[in-house]
């Protein structure tokens, strides 16, 4: 059987090295050495002033493979708004396991930028292993990538950074042409360490004048040559013959409290009864607290919670005015009287990456001696990133909260599968920093529009700008990375999750009202909701991820497949065996009586 491709692009391939290159985008991506990872990818963006990355048009594009190596070249032009820029990209392979990546920029006109050139991935497996790094200087050290997920840059300054690929091989990646530093991307989703030029410490935006040259390059040399890969290998871009999931034993956690953010301008009996359909604990409610019309989203969303007979998760936004919070708290809760049905209360900032420690003991102080003392979380709006950065607010509160998305830096849709083994990670490192299991709230498919970005909407704190609209939303896709997150959160132990919006762009339903594939996909686990969950090892979890829930006398495991083609899917383990056909992004949930 020939494995299927499932990530367009041409294979490239020089020594024992190998890699896919993405005629879209002029990027590398999945080095590989056997049937080990070298490097997630290689990739030259030009970012704007508001850290939009400007797609480019590739034209002049030509391949040439040869028995030992090849030669890639191409022209990009990138042009968004008042930035215009062209760049001449070749790359090289050689017999010995080489690899060279050039970048010929010129600008034509005058813009703002905040990069523009080179960013190196490593992948997030390897956390914890050690490397060697020489610096701009030159001089030499050993370092190690981050085990924990870091908030400050673990090497700046660098001219090149190696690691053991295998036993007995190594490879060095050497930048020329700037000074590079590595971040950990993971405090946004990403499965990757980036190593990036023109370093965050100087101030940004930078002005580009017309004729500025940009030149660098990227060496990447293996030492060594590794095993041939085994026959039951599948490269990134190959979805594999058969995917093994093996069922192992209950993970000692329970399936996250399920909910869903509330959106309606008014309470409609259909909406209702969809959201009935669904494993729901809470509806989560968005309320500026600065703003007087705050309270009548607020009232409508806790009487569709009573209705449902569900809880409120409130996620209030505040300025920086702490001794307003117990009057403005207050004249909110007067306007769902007389009671509301609360799980937790979100504090989070209007603007900027935290809220001030004290706005937490604040909001304790204006709830005590009322019914409505419910837990209190607090961190970041957008990205685990800011509660990392501000861990000191999310251990002040009862639990900590972040929000995440897979499109920060990439949307494609490998590069969003990536980032589902990353929500694991995120959660659990929220739980050692603030030593409570999280609250992720919430999960979407898209980001938020940026300040300042062409096309955002103007007139709102840059925290609650709206999220962007993306037309997988609506998509089978969509079903399976849902999964694949509650999977990964499950096994994270985190206590709660709110997945997108109920309705519109971004919601489980259509504007009209009808479900979206995810609606389904979260309607057959209802029956679930309180189940234990066993623990799943997928062999491609890029390719097949699941869920395995126990309750009473019922087993049942639940799939998705993330890949664009059929899967074959087989279940073995502490339930037995069993061999299973998954459609393209389809989702199933399958009884094991």
């Amino acid at each position: 059987m020939i494995p299927a491709v499932v990530i367009p692009g041409q294979v490239l391939r020089a020594g024992a090295l190998e890699a896919l290159f993405d005629p879209a985008t002029g990027s590398l991506r999945y080095l590989h050495a056997g049937a080990h990872e070298v490097l997630r990818g290689i990739s030259a963006p030009v970012r704007g002033a508001a850290w939009e990355t400007v797609p480019p048009q590739i034209t002049d594009l030509e391949i040439a493979q040869g028995a030992d190596g090849f030669q890639v070249g191409f022209e990009a032009r990138c042009r968004q708004g008042e930035i215009d820029f062209r760049w001449r990209g070749r790359i090289t392979g050689r017999a010995e396991g080489t690899l060279e990546f050039s970048f010929d920029g010129e600008a034509l006109r005058d813009f703002e930028r905040n990069r523009i050139g080179f960013c190196v991935l490593h992948g997030a497996s390897l956390a914890g292993r050690s490397c060697a790094v020489e610096q701009v200087d030159g001089r030499s050290r050993a370092g190690r990538f981050p085990a924990s997920i870091q908030g400050t840059a673990p090497f700046v300054d660098l001219r090149a950074i190696s690691h053991e690929v295998a036993p007995g091989v190594r490879a060095e990646v050497r930048m020329e042409g700037d000074a590079f530093e590595m971040e950990d991307q993971r405090n946004w989703g990403d499965a990757s360490f980036k190593t990036f030029c023109t370093p965050l410490r100087l101030p940004r935006p930078v002005r580009v004048n017309r004729g500025t040259r940009v030149r660098q390059k990227i060496t990447v040399r293996l030492l060594g040559r590794p095993e041939a890969p085994p026959p039951t290998f599948s490269p990134p871009w190959h979805a594999p013959p058969e995917v093994r999931l093996e069922i192992g034993a209950p993970l000692g956690t329970s399936l996250p409290r399920l909910g869903v953010v509330w959106t309606e301008p008014a309470i409609v009996p259909e909406t209702l009864a969809a959201l009935r359909a669904l494993p729901l604990s809470h509806l989560r409610v968005d309320v500026r607290l600065g703003d007087p019309g705050g309270a009548a989203p607020f009232a409508r969303a806790a009487t569709a919670a009573k209705t449902l007979g569900l809880e409120l998760e409130a996620a209030l936004f505040i300025d920086h005015e702490v001794r307003a919070i117990g009057e403005r708290v207050r004249r909110l809760l007067a306007a769902a009287a007389p009671c509301v049905p609360l799980a937790r209360w979100l504090l989070l900032p209007e603007a900027g990456e935290a809220v001030r420690p004290g706005a937490v003991e604040a909001l304790r102080t204006a709830l005590a001696g009322t019914p409505h003392g419910a837990a209190i979380g607090a961190g970041a709006t957008d990205n685990f990133t800011e509660l990392n950065r501000h861990a000191d607010v999310a251990q002040c509160a009862d639990f900590p909260v972040y929000a995440t998305n897979p499109q920060v830096h990439a949307s494609d849709e490998a590069s969003l599968v990536e980032t589902l083994a990353m929500h694991e990670t995120m959660a659990i490192e929220a739980g050692r920093l603030a030593g409570q299991a999280p609250v992720v709230s919430p999960i979407t498919l898209t980001r938020r529009w940026r300040q300042g970005e062409p096309g955002a909407p103007t007139g709102v704190a840059p925290n609650l700008l709206p999220f962007q609209e993306d037309g997988r939303q609506a998509s089978a896709f969509c079903a399976a990375w849902t999964l694949g997150s509650l999977a990964a959160h499950a096994r994270s132990g985190a206590t709660a999750c709110t997945y997108f919006e109920t309705s519109g762009a971004n919601g489980l339903l259509t504007s009209n009202g009808a479900p979206h594939p995810v609606h389904a996909m979260l309607a057959g686990l209802c029956a679930w909701r309180d189940a234990t969950p066993f623990a799943v090892a997928s062999s491609h979890r890029w390719s097949v991820d699941g869920l395995a829930l126990h309750a009473g006398p019922r087993r049942v495991v639940a799939l998705g497949n993330f890949r664009a083609v059929p899967q074959r899917v087989r279940v073995t383990g502490a339930w037995g065996e069993r061999v299973l056909n998954l459609a393209a992004h389809a989702t199933a949930v399958v009884g094991w009586d």
